[in-house]
């Protein structure tokens, strides 16, 4: 069984959703520090760039664990639609119908929550189904490498499919726990975008409206490779 294990992601890059497609169970890690960049923000294109689109949460003590992040603003979703509309309504693939089906749920002050929601409405429009664990729920109260080796030792992980920046510090760790491990190497595409010169690292939602659906799909199969 391959395992990959990530912080939540609010408008995940293409390569999250492809790492989440290529395994058979995603680990949420939801119980290590905020690190204040990408968990509540990613960016979307609009004619001024990049910009960023962010979940305003509490900051009522340093150091917050991210399944203890509160979300301050209840109408963070419509407002959130109405930007995108904004930005990509005259994009060739722009659907109001994708956007109601990506932003289906209700709001809820556990950022956590939310986002796992909204992660499984985004898989379920792309047919991935990727089972998805919450990391709070297995009790593991290790730090670093050794937490990531003690959440696939929880599921019964064979592999672990890390980020190739993870091949800086995990490798002894997992291999002391007899769990193999590949790299997952992701080659950005380039497509037509909105707005000038193209920008990678986008929301996925720019990838989405700019080349649709079917093509989205084919590009979550491609432009990747593994590594031992």
């Amino acid at each position: 069984m391959i395992v990959a294990i990530s912080q939540p992601r609010y408008l995940p890059a293409p390569i999250y959703l492809q790492r989440i497609k290529l395994i058979d169970k995603f680990i949420l890690l939801d119980d290590v520090q905020h690190s204040r960049e990408f968990e509540n923000r990613n960016y979307i294109k609009t004619p001024q760039g990049a910009k960023w689109l962010t979940i305003n949460c509490q900051k009522k003590k340093s150091r917050l664990k991210i399944n203890e992040l509160k979300i301050s603003n209840m109408h963070w979703i419509e407002e959130h639609k109405e930007i995108i509309r904004r930005n990509y309504s005259k994009a060739n693939y722009y659907s109001e119908e994708l956007l109601e089906k990506i932003y289906d749920f209700t709001a809820d002050e556990d950022f956590t929550q939310c986002i796992l929601l909204y992660l499984k409405n985004i898989l379920k429009i792309f047919e991935i189904d990727t089972e998805i664990i919450r990391s709070s729920s297995l009790g593991t109260d290790s730090k670093g490498a050794i937490k990531l080796v003690d959440i696939c030792e929880k599921v019964n992980a064979d592999i672990y499919l890390s980020g190739i920046n993870g091949r800086d510090y995990i490798q002894n760790e997992f291999k002391a726990a007899g769990i193999g491990v590949k790299y997952h190497i992701y080659e950005h595409p380039v497509y037509t975008q909105l707005w000038g010169d193209f920008l990678p690292w986008m929301g996925f939602i720019d990838a989405l409206f700019n080349v649709g659906i079917d093509k989205f799909k084919l590009m979550l199969n491609s432009d990747f490779r593994y590594e031992d």
